[in-house]
């Protein structure tokens, strides 16, 4: 490597090396020990990748994988493969599908007002969700925050300490924004955190992406870019999957990368296995005596070309027979179904949720309970702590949106298991024929009491059973017995009637009557 070139890799960490010529400082050369040190621990790490047969065998050559994964590669997969994009999506979207609400225990509170007016003005659940996702497929994405605390010519490397409104958001990956340095302060309480960051504002005008390094020999295709350095204080910045860094997180592709290599052979070849099957393959073999010289060779190629490209429909060949060879044509089912599942298997995703089933319908009640599940821990583990709490913290402590009372404020997910229109049409059916049937069976005196019944057959809770007293306006025990006496007058005044008067014939009885006495 260059003194040049070794100059420009430490700038990117926030180091400048000096120029050639030049002695080292001692902080520099630490500097340089470290980040050599850390390249040789890694290029040692992927070196191991695929060995065996104490190293006379490498796998991950044989097969084509990479060794050393960069972002690059993850967005590539990302922005490009089926499978790579829905691995990444599903988990984001499932777990913010429904909005949270966010309150200090008063709807109508400075806070609860700010607050909602921020999300509706802002559309926050809409930037959050994004940087959750470039979180997930890098190893951290960042939200740049627009305060309106600065001055025309000051720089966003200041510190923003009070600020009265949020102007903007702007989600960024680790390529548009790299950490340009860190606290080293063992004493301060962001020890080993970024301090400033360097961010690259570029927008390609050709696909509208945001923060992706263009080449310099396409800058006509750059609509406009930005460079500077920012606080972080105006950066909120979030990992998934972390291990032993709070800093960069474990990219969603990476575990499943190589499995994505094998989609792409198996579906690309499979596409490539058809194509070729479906065209016409031949064999001319020629007769011992044919006399094939330069121009009979250059007829058969001008016969065979205009057959296989439908110009006509025979063959004019003398001398030759023709034989058709069959296509060796495989099934990539099992192939493409071994990768699914270790794929699913790695990303904790059921299969039917990440694909749907084999004839197209949704997932199983089984497959959705535990997606549900696994949905609702991350709202809990990942949305709220990691993203959605320390973005409200930050307008807080800036001052842009009020306090809470008494400090503490409640974030509330709405129920994934929430019932549909007709779930819960569906379920009034089921039960007012149970309670139907119930009706008729305690007017023989054949079951439960209500309030037994209710609690121990239907599974109501407690809760359930007051609000449905508080609608009746009685207890279960006094609709009971108002039910128990109504009936035995019923069946007195039928037996009279039956019995008539004098041998005449018993008085007509209705149909609720007949049921009743029944």
């Amino acid at each position: 490597m260059s003194p040049n070139n070794t100059s420009s890799l430490l700038n990117a960490r926030g180091l400048p090396l000096p120029t050639r010529g030049e002695s080292l400082t001692v902080a520099q050369a630490t500097r340089l020990l470290e980040v050599l040190g850390a390249i040789a621990s890694r290029s040692s790490i992927a070196a191991r990748l695929g060995k065996s047969f104490g190293g006379d065998r490498d796998l991950y050559d044989a097969l084509g994988y990479e060794k050393i994964l960069r972002y690059e590669h993850y967005y590539a997969r990302y922005d490009r493969q089926d499978i790579a994009k829905a691995v990444i999506d599903r988990p984001v979207a499932d777990s913010w599908r429904l909005d949270p609400v966010v309150h200090d225990g008063d709807g109508e509170s400075e806070f609860s007002r700010g607050w909602a007016r921020m999300v509706k003005g802002h559309n926050i659940y809409h930037y959050l969700q994004r940087l959750d996702r470039i979180a997930t497929l890098g190893r951290y994405g960042v939200l740049v925050m627009g305060l309106d605390d600065l001055g025309p010519n000051q720089p966003m490397s200041l510190e923003a300490k009070q600020a009265k409104n949020l102007l903007y958001l702007m989600p960024l990956t680790e390529l548009s924004a790299t950490i340009d340095q860190w606290d080293r302060r063992v004493s301060s309480p962001r020890f080993a955190r970024p301090e400033i960051y360097s961010v690259t504002t570029s927008i390609d005008s050709e696909s509208g992406t945001v923060g992706i390094v263009v080449p310099a020999t396409q800058s006509d295709a750059v609509a406009w870019q930005l460079n500077q350095r920012v606080h972080w204080s105006r950066v909120l910045h979030v990992v998934e999957d972390p291990l032993d860094s709070d800093v960069f997180g474990t990219p969603g592709l990476r575990a499943i990368y190589n499995r994505l290599e094998d989609l792409e052979k198996i579906v690309g070849g499979a596409g490539e296995m058809f194509w070729r099957g479906a065209r016409k393959e031949m064999a001319l073999i020629a007769d011992k005596d044919a006399n094939l010289g330069g121009q009979a060779l250059a007829d058969v190629k001008t016969e065979v070309e205009a057959f296989v490209h439908e110009a006509q429909t025979f063959l004019r060949l003398q001398g030759m027979d023709v034989k058709t060879i069959a296509p060796a044509v495989a099934d990539p089912a099992s192939h493409v179904d071994v990768a699914i599942s270790l794929i699913c298997a790695a990303r904790g995703i059921p299969k039917r949720i990440l694909i749907g089933s084999e004839r197209g319908e949704l997932a199983s009640t089984q497959d959705e309970a535990a997606w549900t599940r696994a949905c609702d821990v991350r709202r809990h583990k990942h949305n709220e702590p990691m993203v959605l709490r320390p973005f409200a913290d930050r307008q807080i402590s800036l001052g842009i949106l009020p306090g809470p009372a008494n400090g503490e404020y409640e974030v509330k997910w709405p129920d994934l298991d929430a019932p549909s229109e007709s779930d819960r049409a569906k379920t009034a059916q089921m039960l007012s024929a149970a309670l139907d049937s119930y009706a008729k069976a305690a007017r023989n005196g054949l079951v439960l009491p209500l309030e037994v019944y209710l609690r121990e057959v239907l599974a109501w809770d407690q809760k359930r059973m007051e609000a449905a007293e508080g609608v009746a306006g009685k207890k279960f025990s006094q609709l009971e017995e108002e039910a128990r006496a109504g009936a035995e007058a019923r069946r007195q005044e039928m037996a009279k009637r039956l019995a008539g008067k004098n041998g005449k014939e018993p008085e007509p009885v209705s149909v609720g009557e007949k049921e009743t006495a029944g």
